[in-house]
């Protein structure tokens, strides 16, 4: 006899007697049809054995039928394969016969009932317990061999009648159908019994067919529940979850479509993108200096102006929101002013991380170009201007406002006891006329502005100096979680310098009043600045014939490379704090490969590698990039060309992340400010210009990054500033170290300048390698700017 699956325990088959029964197994004999019309029909003339097997009638004569007791097929072919209709019938508390033995029964007990009146009935009717020692027969005369005291057709000692049916002896039960709560309790009462449920297997030895069935684990006999038990719960969680979501979604929907008109303050705000929020209020907050001249005057105050215009189709739709010099980064972080016209300086530190809020700003193109310089006192003003400290300078003492670049270079340059630090410019104004500072230094044109304000003033010995000691780009400040309302405000400066460019002025009747218009950053007419309120000098210079315009003037062909401020690169509070997880800056140095895109000439050919001028240069900005990233490893970067006249497709690439960086790109309005299907893109400081005309508009090239990540953007672009700050400071590739150390972006990338550098060299060298010789006067604008010359030319994209 062939083992089962039950571990090697013996199959007892048609053979064994009782005391054959072992506690973990029980063997199930299948007969076969024919068996069962034999005992039909047979009348119960015969009598059958205790084993079942009728008298004469070889078994082993029988065609065999993987069949189980009842008639029904065991769900088994082949020798050791399960057999899950047993273990389904018998062992699960489901003894109910099927209809085919129902029928069976009733044809058999009619006979009987029709024997017992003939006086021809064989069998007798006994009361019966329902317990058999040994066996019982089933309606299809099959054997059930079961541990001794069991009864494998009844459940909890219920009675009823046995009858012989020509073919053994078979339970009749008179109960009627258990119900479910029956049915269930009748699986856990032969758990808690120590009857446990089974699973069965066919086997097959020399005379009959058998079904051997061994216990089941509990997770067998109960993953039907729990399996829908988990399930129920899962249902319930989802349900829960769309619940809370929908709630959730809900809520942001209707702050998102009906913007506060009130400020709220952070981190309680309404996040709704600031240019629909501005459009459903109705105004535009400005933050404009406290000590500034009466209200409604000034340059800053026709900015806000022609930003209202532009927005709201009004130059009216303004309101004034007084800030100061040590609150105006925190009025604009926590929402209460839509931008800062305070006349902030643009350094690559408060682009990444302001010392007073810890976050970071996006600054315009500059809206003016300035420096430091020092007003007071003469015989002071020119001490401080030569820092000399000793002799009729030993008295110095400097003023400069609280978080400004200013006070910034003074503490750079002179010993903490050389100058007072004040929390606002009337502060300064008071120190200065009663003897606590002898000298105050701050923006230059600032200066010329408030100069007047001092008492003695018109005094011979009280002046402005004449010597700017520093570059202070000024612009126009926005928080940087909100690029489309930044890309916006700095189309509108570019639309100032375009007025001026094309010779555009202030004309009442091309001024559209569209108030209530809810347009889309690229709808908008970014000339109604120069309509309603005027061009870049009528705005900036008029009435101030006498102020030098300096940079400040249109470009016709003059360098024009020009390094924005690092600031504090240091940043002595907090550096180690800043979180690159889930950055872009960080995806990529994890990846260690950077994928640039390069933009090439249509119908160009070659190996890019080896190619020169500005497609060369441009490959050389991203193995200066790849340098910065990969502590000096330029060689870390794949090189992707892009046709040009597949503009769209560069684009798409990088706000799909096939690209990281986009290299040779022109500035353009659209990429900018994004199309309808596309992201608005980042564009870094030009790294070269075209020879048109200021007329014709002017092409910048520059490296282009996804508008959705401040952090890299920076980054990249400061890879960009590394080489126009060399070339200022005359640091070729063997003085690399000579580069300051940078620690904005976390110690892991303080030596990013360096590394650019190393491989890079000043920008004169990227120049040579890629263009060859080239005299400073036949390079047009692609000389650095270090000689105070015209520095504004306007973005392409505008039109009349």
């Amino acid at each position: 006899m062939e083992e089962g699956d039950g571990g090697g325990a013996p199959a007892v088959g048609d053979d064994a007697g009782a005391d054959g029964a072992v506690d973990t197994e029980m063997a199930v004999e299948v007969p076969s049809d024919r068996d069962e019309e034999v005992q039909d029909d047979a009348g119960g003339g015969e009598e059958h054995s205790d084993d079942g097997s009728a008298g004469g009638a070889p078994r082993g004569d029988a065609r065999k039928q993987r069949r189980s007791d009842d008639g029904t097929e065991v769900g088994a072919i082949q020798v050791d394969e399960q057999a899950p209709q047993v273990n389904r019938r018998f062992y699960l508390g489901l003894d109910r016969a099927s209809a085919r033995m129902r029928n069976a029964r009733r044809r058999q007990e009619r006979r009987r009932r029709i024997r017992e009146q003939e006086g021809l009935a064989s069998g007798t009717q006994g009361g019966s317990t329902g317990d058999h020692n040994r066996t019982s027969n089933t309606s299809a005369g099959g054997v059930i061999r079961e541990q001794e005291g069991r009864a494998s057709g009844t459940q909890g000692g219920s009675t009823g009648d046995t009858v012989n049916n020509g073919s053994g002896l078979h339970r009749v039960h008179s109960s009627r159908r258990p119900s479910m709560v029956q049915r269930m309790s009748a699986i856990f009462a032969h758990v808690s019994a120590g009857e446990p449920l089974v699973q069965a297997t066919l086997v097959e030895d020399d005379e009959a067919e058998v079904v051997v069935a061994q216990r089941m684990g509990f997770l067998q006999r109960m993953w039907k529940l729990l399996a829908g038990l988990m399930c129920v719960l899962l249902i319930l969680a989802i349900l829960l979850a769309a619940l809370l979501s929908g709630s959730n979604v809900s809520k942001e929907t209707e702050i998102y479509d009906m913007p506060s008109t009130m400020p709220s303050m952070y981190p309680t705000y309404d996040p709704a993108p600031t240019l629909q929020r501005v459009q459903v209020r109705g105004k535009l907050r400005c933050g404009l200096s406290s000590t500034r001249g009466p209200a409604g005057e000034g340059f800053y105050v026709d900015l806000c102006r022609a930003v209202a215009s532009v927005l709201l189709g009004d130059p009216n739709l303004i309101e004034e929101v007084p800030v100061s010099g040590a609150n105006r980064f925190e009025s604009l972080y926590n929402r209460s002013i839509d931008l800062s016209l305070y006349g902030d300086t643009h350094t690559v530190e408060r682009e990444v991380r302001e010392k007073t809020t810890g976050a970071g700003f996006t600054f315009s193109s500059p809206i003016y170009y300035d420096g430091i310089a020092y007003v007071g006192n003469a015989t002071y003003v020119e001490c401080a201007e030569e820092q000399k400290r000793y002799n009729e300078c030993a008295s110095l003492r400097i003023c400069a406002g609280e978080g400004s670049t200013s006070a910034d270079f003074v503490q750079s340059s002179f010993p903490s006891d050389f100058f007072v630090v004040s929390s606002s410019w009337q502060e300064t104004v008071e120190a200065l006329d009663n003897g606590t500072c002898n000298a105050a230094a701050a923006d230059q044109s600032f200066l010329l502005d408030f100069a007047s304000q001092l008492p003695s003033f018109n005094e011979s010995s009280v002046q402005v100096g004449g010597t700017v000691r520093s570059k202070s780009p000024l612009a126009i400040v926005t928080r940087n979680d909100d690029r489309e309302f930044s890309d916006v405000l700095n189309w509108v400066v570019q639309a100032l310098y375009y007025g001026e460019e094309q010779g555009l002025s202030k004309n009442a009747s091309l001024c559209q009043n569209d108030t209530g218009a809810l347009s889309s950053p690229l709808d908008l007419n970014y000339n109604n600045a120069v309509y309603c309120v005027g061009n870049y000098h009528d705005i900036i210079f008029d009435g101030r014939q006498d102020n030098p315009r300096g940079m400040n003037q249109i470009n016709n062909g003059t360098g024009m490379l020009f390094a924005t401020p690092f600031g504090a690169l240091d940043a002595e509070e907090g550096s180690d704090d800043i979180d690159l997880d889930q950055t872009r800056l960080d995806e990529i140095r994890d990846s260690e490969m950077l994928r640039c895109g390069i933009v090439v000439p249509d119908g160009w050919s070659g190996n890019i590698s080896d190619s020169e001028g500005v497609v060369g240069m441009s490959v050389d900005y991203c193995k200066t990039v790849a340098a910065a990233l990969f502590n000096g490893n330029y060689e870390a970067a794949e090189i992707i060309p892009f046709p040009e006249e597949n503009g769209n497709s560069s684009f798409i690439a990088l706000d799909l992340k096939t690209i990281d960086v986009l290299v040779g790109a022109r500035v353009d309005k659209r990429y900018d400010l994004g199309l309808p299907t596309l992201g608005g893109a980042q564009f870094s400081t030009p790294y070269f210009y075209g020879n048109e005309t200021a007329q014709e508009g002017v092409s910048q090239y520059a490296l282009a990054t996804r508008g959705d990540d401040a952090l890299f953007s920076s980054f990249v672009n400061v890879a960009v500033l590394a080489t126009i700050f060399a070339q200022e400071n005359n640091i070729k590739r063997r003085r690399s170290k000579e580069m300051p150390l940078i620690d904005l972006f976390g110690p892991e990338f303080s030596w990013a300048l360096r590394d650019a550098v190393s491989y890079s060299g000043s920008y004169d060298q990227l120049h040579s390698d890629n263009f060859g010789d080239v005299e400073e006067e036949d390079r047009g604008r692609n000389v650095v700017n270090d000689q105070g010359l015209p520095q504004i030319a306007s973005f392409p994209g505008l039109s009349a």
